[in-house]
Order: structure tokens, then C-alpha cells, then sequence
């Protein structure tokens, strides 16, 4: 069983390696299909380009191209050698492992068969098994027959499956062997390739060293224009940038207004809100006031009247007392005649009391008058104090509701501004991104986020090939220098003019050399120079896909046209890696 255990694990590990190293192969598999692809675009390309032209450094260019193109296909072939010859080595070092395995594999079930050979006859089994002392002790002999006979068979399995796996490994080694004599081959052969390649180059030097004048008096020619289409480009560029700017302080400003607007409003609000509160304030105190005077009023108004109800009872009291006491005195009096005007006087001082009873009866009916009234002042005087408050609330909403001072909201407008400028880097930044006035619109935003992640995969502007590529030409033992900002294609066919992306035309201006169209794209701008005619206008909205003109016919006779991709600082960026 742990043989078995044993070669489970040898086969995982071996399987797993042959994992590892298969990623790195498709890798390097499909990098050798890319350069492979790319050097006969460079060979159709430069077939052509000696078709219709005579020697030159864009020819020269091509030639440097396809000999960078082939060292690095050669390079890409020598790692996969390399990987090939590791897989060999760590392939035959398992092989190695398998075959001691497998030599003892061998001896040990030799071993075994020996044994077995030694006890041969039936008799020694049974004799085996029936010499136990116990039945029990007869079922473990049995069991242990029977195990030892599965261990030989599994011997006898593991030697097969070991010689299966070796048969594999020196398989895969044959395989692995044979990739790495087509790939020594195909390295043989693009060597060649690199040396005749080298030569051709080395023919074409000459060759331009012996046109030295003509190519500086071509290459000053095409300066000139490509000057021309630089100033073009960085002026559209500028105007773009100035454009945006504009637009950019057109928007903070409306922003700034609403929120100056917004916030005036609120202010209102609140001044109108803190006015009613004094107003409500100054109303439940002027109404808790009234309150209270009119019960202190009540309260002295209830306390005149039971005095009076007092004084009443007490004058009733007295004056039955009094009424009593008259019919005592007058029976008295009746009795006692010499008494007579004695009580003629007390009558009189009775009425008299009466008299003042009356009075004073009037007096508290003219304080409760003289309450009333005051009460009733008090009220009104109340009612002439919500007035003031509730013109001093309208006062205050009027001086909240008064424009700002120039001052003020010039101010204000450079707070706002400065806000949302802010709120805009911080969307940037959330998005990875570095603040670009080109970009302040949504719309611009969009058309250089698809115009970046459509980055190798933008179509191609018009069918041909690159007669001319990107970058910087020398020409070795001379001065002869040109730069090429973009790429320049020629038709084989359709001269047709057609936008990479989305965007807007910047300009269309009539040139020495023909038409050009800049397209904006975002912060991007993509230039489409020597074309016959144009399709598009100014300010127009294209898509990707849509025809701008139609290419000009060169010096060659071949339609021909230049076709760059710029940042919004006017750096040039070769087409090629956006051009899929």
C-alpha cells in the first residue's frame, strides 16, 4: 500500500510540473505568434513601400523596425529552448527516479516470488492454518494469507504502472525533443533572416549616403510642413484649453450663482424664522402679561366685591340690630315719653349711616369702572406692542431679503468657485485621475475614458499600410536626421478617411499639402493631414467610424496620409500601440 501511496505522489508531482511549465509555454507561444505576426506586416509593409518609393530613411526606419522585431522573435525562441531543455532535464531526472523505483520494485517482488517458490506445496498452508491453537488464531492465519497475496498482486501492479510512467516521461521527452529541433530550426532560419536583414540594411545605408543632398533637401521640405501642421495643432490645442476654460468659469459661475441664490433664500428663511419666533415670543409674553393683570384685576375686583358683600351683611346685621333695638327703644319710647327726641336723634344717625353705606357702595362701583378701563388700556396697549414687533419682524425680513454688497458676493462667488473646483479634483482623484480642465464635462470625460480603454484596439483611420513609422529616422555616418510625429499610411485600395473614436472636430484648415482634420477626443486629439477633401465640419459630432474626407495622392502616386495621435500638451504618441 505505500508503494502505492509512492507512485500517486510521483504521478501528482510530475503532472503538476508539466502545469507549471505549460503557462509559461503559451505564453511564450503567444508571443512568438505576435512578433511573428508584426515581422510580416514589417516585410509586407516594406515590399510595398519599395514598390512605389526609392530608397529613403522611412525604408531605412522599417528595415531597423524588422531587425528589432526579428532579435526579439529570436530571443523569445532561445527562452523557449531554454524552457524546453529545463523540461528535458527535470524530465530525465524523473525518469531516472522511476527507474530506480522500478529496479526496486523488481527485486523486492523477485524476493517475494523466491519466497513463494520455497513454499510451494498446498500442504505447508493448510498445515499452516491448521496448526492453530485457537480458531481465532486459524482466521488471523487465514487473513494473513489472503493480505500477503493482495501484496503480490499489488507489487505486480505497481511494476506496471512504473513502467507506464517511464513509457510516458521518455514520451514526452521524445515530444519535448522534437519542439526543441523545429524551434532550433525556426531560430536557424530567422537568423539567416537577421543576417540578410543586417545586409539589407547596411545596402540601404549606403545607399542613402550616396543621396545624402537629395534626402536633406526632402527632408527640409517635409520639416517645413510638419511645422506648419505642429503650429496648427498646438494653436487648436490652445484654443481648445481657452475654449474649455470658458466654459469651465461659465459653469462655476451659474453653480456659484444658484448657490449664492440658494443660500440668500435660506437666509431669508431663517431671518423670517428667527422674526416669527420673537414676534411668537414677544406674543406669549404680552399674552401671559394680559393674563396676569386681568387676574390680578379679577382677584381684587372678587375682593371688592365680598367686602361689599360683607359691608352688606354687616349693614343688614346692623340694621336689623338696629331695627331690634329701635323697637326696644320705641317700646321704650312709647313707655318713656320724655325719651322722644332721643330717638329722634338716633333716626337720624341712622340715616346718616345709611347715607354713607350708599357712598361706599358707589365708590367700589367706580373702582371696578376705573379697573375695567385700565384693564381695557392695558389690552390695547398690548395690541400696540404686537404691532411694533410685528413691524420689526417685517423690517428684518426686508433687510434679509436685501441683495448682497458687490463685495460680498464677489467674495462668495470665489468661495463657491473654489469649492466646486475642489469637489472636481476629488472626483479625479477618486477615479485615478489628475484634474484636466479638458475633462471638466461629463461628455468629456466619457470620450477619454473610451478613448484610453480602447487603447490597441482603435480602428484603423484608412486601409493601407504604414509607409512611413513613427519616431525618429537617422541615417549612421551622416547629419540626416528627421522626426515623424505620427504615422503615415498608404492606400492600396480605399482611400477613404474614417474618425478612430468619438469626439468633435476642432478644426478643418486647407494647408500647403491639402486638408487637415484634428479631432478632439476629450483630452485627446487625433490629426488627419494630406487629405483631398473633407466630409466634416467645425464643432461637428463624430463617431468612430465616421468618414472625415478622402486621402491626397502623394509624390509617389499613391494616396497617401499622416495620421498622429497628440495629449493635451501636444506630446505625440505613437499610433501604433492605439491602433489595433
Amino acid at each position: 500500500m505505500i508503494r502505492r501511496h509512492y507512485f500517486l505522489v510521483i504521478l501528482f508531482l510530475t503532472g503538476g510540473l508539466h502545469f507549471s511549465h505549460a503557462q509559461t509555454k503559451e505564453q511564450i507561444r503567444a508571443q512568438q505568434q505576435a512578433l511573428q505576426k508584426e515581422l510580416s506586416e514589417l516585410n509586407s509593409n516594406l515590399k510595398e513601400v519599395k514598390k512605389t518609393q526609392k530608397i529613403s530613411l522611412a525604408q531605412l526606419k522599417l528595415i531597423e523596425e524588422k531587425i528589432s522585431t526579428r532579435q526579439q522573435l529570436i530571443n523569445n525562441i532561445s527562452t523557449d529552448i531554454k524552457n524546453l531543455d529545463g523540461q528535458i532535464a527535470a524530465y530525465n531526472g524523473q525518469l531516472e527516479k522511476h527507474r530506480q523505483e522500478l529496479d526496486t520494485l523488481k527485486a523486492k517482488y523477485a524476493q517475494s516470488l523466491v519466497e513463494a517458490y520455497k513454499k510451494r506445496n498446498n500442504y505447508d498452508y493448510i498445515n499452516f492454518i491448521f496448526s492453530s491453537n485457537s480458531f481465532n488464531d486459524a482466521f488471523k492465519r487465514l487473513q494473513y494469507l489472503k493480505s500477503y497475496r493482495t501484496y503480490r498482486d499489488a507489487q505486480v501492479s505497481d511494476i506496471k504502472n512504473t513502467q507506464a510512467l517511464i513509457q510516458g516521461k521518455l514520451d514526452e521527452i521524445s515530444r519535448l525533443k522534437g519542439n526543441k529541433n523545429v524551434a532550433l530550426n525556426t531560430q536557424s532560419g530567422q537568423l539567416k533572416g537577421l543576417e540578410s536583414d543586417k545586409l539589407e540594411k547596411d545596402e540601404a545605408i549606403k545607399l542613402l549616403q550616396g543621396r545624402e543632398g537629395e534626402l536633406g533637401e526632402e527632408i527640409a521640405a517635409r520639416e517645413k510642413q510638419r511645422d506648419q501642421l505642429r503650429r496648427v495643432l498646438n494653436d487648436v490645442i490652445r484654443r481648445e484649453i481657452a475654449e474649455a476654460q470658458r466654459q469651465e468659469r461659465e459653469r462655476l459661475a451659474k453653480i456659484a450663482a444658484a448657490r449664492i441664490a440658494e443660500e440668500e433664500r435660506q437666509a431669508r428663511i431663517e431671518a423670517q424664522r428667527l422674526a416669527d419666533a420673537a414676534v411668537e415670543k414677544e406674543k406669549i409674553a404680552a399674552y401671559e402679561k394680559a393674563k396676569r393683570e386681568r387676574e390680578e384685576a379679577a382677584a381684587r375686583a372678587a375682593a371688592a366685591e365680598k367686602e361689599r358683600k360683607l359691608a352688606e351683611e354687616r349693614m343688614v346685621r346692623e340694621k336689623k340690630e338696629r331695627e331690634e333695638r329701635l323697637a326696644r327703644e320705641t317700646k321704650e319710647m312709647e313707655e318713656r315719653l320724655a325719651r322722644e327726641k332721643a330717638d329722634a336723634a338716633r333716626k337720624a344717625e341712622r340715616d346718616r349711616q345709611l347715607k354713607r353705606m350708599e357712598e361706599r357702595n358707589r365708590a367700589i362701583d367706580e373702582a371696578n369702572a376705573r379697573d375695567l378701563a385700565k384693564k381695557k388700556a392695558e389690552e390695547e396697549k398690548a395690541k400696540q406692542e404686537v404691532a411694533r414687533l410685528e413691524k420689526e419682524r417685517e423690517t428684518a425680513r426686508v433687510a434679509a431679503a436685501v441683495p448682497k454688497t458687490e463685495e460680498q458676493k464677489a467674495e462668495v462667488k470665489r468661495r463657491v468657485e473654489q469649492e466646486v473646483v475642489q469637489e472636481s479634483r476629488e472626483a479625479a482623484t477618486n477615479r485615478g485621475r489628475t484634474y484636466n480642465v479638458l475633462e471638466a464635462s461629463k461628455e468629456n470625460m466619457t470620450q477619454s475614458l473610451d478613448f484610453e480603454k480602447n487603447r490597441g484596439a482603435l480602428p484603423w483611420p484608412a486601409s493601407g499600410y504604414v509607409s512611413q513609422p513613427f519616431g525618429n529616422y537617422t541615417l549612421p555616418g551622416s547629419k540626416i536626421r528627421e522626426y515623424n510625429p505620427g504615422i503615415e499610411i498608404t492606400s492600396n485600395g480605399d482611400p477613404g478617411v474614417r474618425s478612430v473614436a468619438n469626439g468633435v472636430v476642432s478644426v478643418v484648415v486647407n494647408m500647403d499639402d491639402g486638408y487637415t482634420v484634428i479631432v478632439r477626443h476629450g483630452k485627446y486629439f487625433t490629426t488627419y493631414n494630406h487629405l483631398a477633401n473633407v466630409f466634416v465640419s467645425k464643432g461637428q459630432n463624430v463617431q468612430a467610424g465616421t468618414p472625415l474626407g478622402a486621402m491626397a495622392t502623394g509624390i509617389h502616386g499613391k494616396h497617401t496620409m499622416l495620421f498622429i495621435v497628440s495629449d493635451d500638451r501636444g506630446n505625440d504618441m505613437n499610433p501604433s500601440g492605439w491602433l489595433r
